[in-house]
């Protein structure tokens, strides 16, 4: 049985009797978002949470273990290992073409996410070295865009607004 990141954090808050505030502290992302991840929602648009390499790099260093080692938990390695035993071979085969299934999910979500956060970090670099070569037109951009521009720059995730300025 796969865990979640969020049951994992669930896992090490409740071990270790800190807080979440606390476990957010330690990974630099907000209470907020590890709340996100633990209940595994996003409670604006009802939709799972995918994780960036980055999460499960701070995540991982905020429990003190190495990032495969996280994934080895995720996976609930032992536990797979003893159900996997006492299957039949038809069996093994369903489990093992359904864990490629969902690898091949998953790996596409991240990769996705990766495309996305480079891309967003390409753009917030090429405004960065305009701006410090005095070629960045201000004019182009309303308010609202430099809002979102320096929202990207703190998170480092897109925002969108509508023309009001509200998400």
């Amino acid at each position: 049985m796969e865990k979640s990141i969020g049951e994992i954090i669930r896992q090490y808050v409740d071990a270790s009797g800190i807080s979440y505030r606390d476990f957010a502290v330690r990974t630099g992302l907000t209470s907020g978002y590890i709340s996100m991840l633990v209940n595994n929602r996003n409670p604006k648009t009802g939709n799972p949470i995918v994780p960036t390499i980055d999460t499960f790099e701070r995540v991982a260093s905020a429990m003190g273990i190495g990032v495969e080692e996280l994934l080895n938990q995720m996976r609930d390695r032992q536990h797979s290992r003893v159900h996997y035993d006492s299957m039949s071979i038809k069996e093994r085969l369903e489990a093992i073409a359904e864990a490629l299934e969902t690898a091949s999910k998953q790996a596409r979500l991240l990769a996705d996410e990766v495309d996305r956060d480079a891309f967003m970090k390409a753009q917030v670099e090429a405004v960065e070295i305009q701006k410090a070569a005095g070629r960045y037109d201000y004019s182009r951009e309303s308010f609202n865009e430099r809002l979102e521009l320096t929202h990207r720059l703190r998170v480092g995730t897109p925002q969108t607004t509508n023309q009001n300025g509200h998400e």
